[in-house]
């Protein structure tokens, strides 16, 4: 085990213990934007990549959009998200005064989707063994997640307070909705369903 992964690791145990001290020291690594945009296409990547196989061997009772079931269109889906969710969570941000850099705000982000990855890989194991406990871990993760969201919100805009990440937050969430609707209309989706509804 290297010193490398013992880093890693750690990091994984304060972001969950002390998101906001971790945050802190995320921000201190000035990674490039090029780097930044790399680690992105790769969490999309393994994003979808455990969702498709999650999809394969536990399919949903719904029938799924076929942009939501075909991991290479997951794939650009949650990347271009991520993108999306960024850039409004800086424009917002710095709307509500905060003083950090897009970078800043990327590095966390994407950092929280890595850690979102991870958690995928334990409710996917979890399913084999026990389904029910599961559904619950992947309910405590989201809501977590929100939690662990709002202080890098913070930490990144330079807030001095979780109810200002939380409006950021509250306007980018209506925002991504907004846009993702847009796209998805225009990638079909919304007229696939309209023709499947006739």
């Amino acid at each position: 085990m290297t010193v490398r992964t013992i880093e890693w690791q750690q990091l994984v145990i304060d972001t969950l213990r002390d998101p906001k001290g971790a945050a802190e020291q995320i921000l201190t690594y000035s990674l490039s934007r090029q780097t930044l945009y790399t680690a992105l296409l790769a969490v999309a990547a393994l994003n979808a990549l455990i969702s498709g196989a999650m999809q394969q061997l536990f399919p949903s009772p719904f029938e799924l959009p076929p942009l939501l079931s075909n991991p290479l269109s997951l794939f650009v889906l949650v990347a271009v998200s991520l993108v999306i969710m960024g850039h409004l969570l800086f424009w917002a941000g710095r709307a509500m005064g905060g003083q950090g850099t897009l970078e800043d705000v990327l590095v966390l982000v994407i950092w929280l989707q890595a850690l979102r990855v991870l958690a995928q890989v334990a409710v996917f194991v979890l399913s084999f063994i026990a389904p029910g406990l599961a559904g619950l871990l992947a309910l405590g993760i989201s809501l977590y997640g929100v939690y662990l969201l709002l202080h890098f919100i913070s930490a990144s805009l330079r807030f001095d307070s979780l109810a200002r990440a939380a409006g950021v937050l509250i306007a980018v969430v209506v925002g991504l909705v907004l846009v993702l609707s847009f796209l998805l209309t225009l990638a079909g989706v919304g007229s696939l369903e309209v023709a499947g509804n006739v």
